[in-house]
């Protein structure tokens, strides 16, 4: 790749960084006025990247729900907001470089440590989720200025602020930078835990801190995709940031900033809903221990919930008018909604539970930090940090770590952990509880005088357990040395997206069964968003008429279909990992007659195209 295509992302998510922060600072000293003293400099621009971040991809949504999402447009409020902010830094006083010494090796370890991941960033590759959903949405948003998501995309039915977020480094045309920009908000979370750290440990533990939010492969693995787990991780990071500043001033604004922060979270996506509930709930109790009379209390839940309210409920709106569900696809026996229907429930909730890591059974409860830490198989995610792990429990046992707030944000930390221990045990889903789990474990470091060995010690079990269990992805050095035009077609679904843009005719619409890497495809489409619970069968299933069904497709502007061959025969055969069949939802006749459906609509009214890659690409043919 050429200087200029590894550079311009990285100087477009720094303009992007800095109109966050200027746009922060400016929310953040209207709330809580001049800067405080008891919140130090790297806290306040940590406060002041969340809040601005949060106000950007709002302001991406307000442009979409007006149709006025369009590229220049976001791209020119970026660049204002950006040089308001570099001239807010030339006034500030000028930064003094303390001496470094060998307390600050720790932090340049872990700092190393997560630029040597940029390579993968700036990997023109997409992984799959990135291809289909993460990075899918923003350009579909993007391509038609508004918020109108494709009607099978289930998870562009659910609340997604950080993809609306990603709208913004995308919106240069270059999809490598929203993957940049997910890297970097890793550096606002060690920021934020190093914020925390400073006064309390010193540089040293500074450099601590940021090792054991690193030490994970669970943690690494993200570094370089557009997953939003960091992001999600550094709104729950900066809520209990947040609230241990209010406890410290008593001062009103912050408890808006951890509304605020749970608010995005709970914006983003549904996994992180019962994080965030443990966290207002454990800043609810403190309010009843700290604030004194009721009119008191009541201004203080009140500063918490409603700006929590007001950033989530435009997702909840959203869903209520779009598919008449606020939980969209939850609930879905109380609510329904457009598209979904009870087999699919049955079925990706089965799936979800097939994936979900450990049999519900006492024994395997107690072995769960264990398992995080070794068995890198059963939760579909790499391992959690053993150095973490060890700090954390160690934490929850000690008397120290529970005094003043430090016993709140442990409530916070282990109430979250308990939530996905008895919910889905998805790995992938914890990574956005790291980063508050690093901060509540810091606590056992607060008068101690072993960082030192801690920080050895992070190092000594993060590299045996990348040797033990080899998942860790080495950087994609193929970033300087072979040509982006070379790289694209690494891309999953890019052969077959390139031959359909040269086959099909301009008005082509698309229809994905049992497929949907259509990131590169330049004709309209609607795809699957789940294998395991396809909404095209669905579809099918409900007409319960093939010919009905194909009328239908060409009603809808459908010209193609193209079919996962092994996904689909894995579905029909009932082999996806989870029994497919339900004695009162989906019995085995009911299997029979989606598989004889599938077979006569395939048969007489898709006519196969000479494409000869992954997936079958047909034509759609009415007699």
């Amino acid at each position: 790749m050429t200087a200029a295509e590894l550079l311009s992302p990285i100087v477009w998510v720094g303009i992007i960084q800095l109109s966050a922060w200027e746009a922060g600072e400016r929310l953040l000293s209207r709330l809580t006025g001049p800067p405080d003293p008891a919140v130090n400099a790297p806290l306040r621009a940590t406060f002041s990247a969340l809040l601005g971040l949060v106000a950007l991809a709002n302001g991406v949504l307000l442009l979409a729900i007006l149709h006025l999402l369009y590229a220049p447009l976001v791209v020119a409020a970026v660049v204002v907001l950006a040089a308001l902010g570099g001239l807010r830094l030339s006034k500030l006083p000028p930064f003094r470089q303390p001496r470094l010494s060998a307390r600050d090796l720790p932090l340049a370890i872990a700092v190393i440590f997560l630029l040597a991941h940029l390579p993968n960033a700036l990997y023109p590759v997409l992984d799959h989720d990135d291809n289909v959903y993460h990075l899918q949405l923003p350009q579909h948003y993007l391509a038609s200025h508004a918020l109108d998501a494709p009607i099978f995309s289930l998870y562009g039915a659910m609340p997604h602020l950080v993809e609306i977020l990603y709208v913004v480094p995308l919106a240069m045309g270059d999809f490598v930078a929203p993957k940049v920009f997910a890297l970097s908000i890793n550096f606002w979370i060690l920021a934020g835990i190093g914020a925390f750290a400073l006064p309390r440990l010193g540089r040293l533990g500074v450099g601590a801190g940021a090792l054991l939010y690193l030490s994970g492969q669970n943690v690494e693995w993200h570094l370089g995709r557009a997953y939003n787990e960091p992001v999600l991780g550094f709104f729950l990071l900066g809520a209990a940031l947040a609230f241990i500043a209010w406890w410290e001033t008593r001062r009103g604004a912050y408890l808006a900033i951890v509304g605020i922060a749970c608010g995005a979270a709970c914006a983003s996506k549904y996994t992180v809903w019962p994080f965030a509930t443990v966290i207002l709930a454990s800043t609810a109790v403190a309010i009843l221990r700290l604030e004194q009379g009721a009119p008191r209390r009541l201004r203080a839940a009140l500063l918490l919930l409603l700006p929590c309210a007001a950033v989530v409920l435009p997702w909840i709106l959203k869903n209520v008018i779009t598919t008449g569900n606020p939980v969209y696809p939850n609930l879905y026996g109380m609510f329904g909604g457009p598209y979904w229907s009870e087999i699919q429930v049955l079925h990706h909730w089965r799936s979800l539970s097939a994936n979900g890591g450990l049999h519900k059974d006492l024994f395997s409860y107690l072995l769960l930090p264990l398992r995080l830490v070794t068995d890198n198989q059963n939760f579909i995610a790499a391992t959690f940090s053993g150095s973490l792990m060890l700090l954390f429990l160690a934490a929850l046992v000690h008397p120290r770590s529970w005094r003043g707030a430090g016993g709140h944000v442990l409530v916070m930390a282990l109430g979250g952990v308990l939530c996905w221990t008895f919910t889905i045990q998805a790995g992938r889903y914890l990574v956005a509880l790291v980063p508050l789990i690093a901060l509540a474990a810091i606590f056992r470091l607060e008068g101690g005088r072993t960082l030192a060995a801690v920080a050895a010690l992070t190092i000594a079990i993060a590299v045996a357990q990348r040797t033990l269990q080899p998942v860790t992805e080495f950087p994609a050095t193929d970033v300087f040395s072979v040509s982006r035009q070379d790289l694209l077609p690494r891309n999953g679904g890019w052969k077959l997206n390139q031959y359909l843009n040269h086959a099909l005719p301009p008005d082509a619409k698309v229809l994905g069964l049992w497929y949907n890497r259509f990131f590169f495809l330049e004709r309209p489409f609607e795809a699957d968003p789940a294998y395991e619970a396809p909404s095209g069968l669905a579809w099918l299933r409900k007409v319960d008429d093939s010919e009905a069904f194909a009328r239908t497709l060409a009603e809808r502007g459908f010209t193609h279909v193209v079919v996962g061959r092994y996904p689909r025969n894995l579905y029909l055969g009932n082999k996806m990992g989870f029994d497919l069949l339900d004695e009162r939802v989906y019995p085995a006749q009911r299997l029979e007659r989606d598989r004889a459906l599938w077979k006569e609509f395939s048969t007489r009214y898709l006519e196969r195209l000479p494409w000869t890659g992954p997936g079958i690409v047909y034509r759609l043919r009415l007699h």
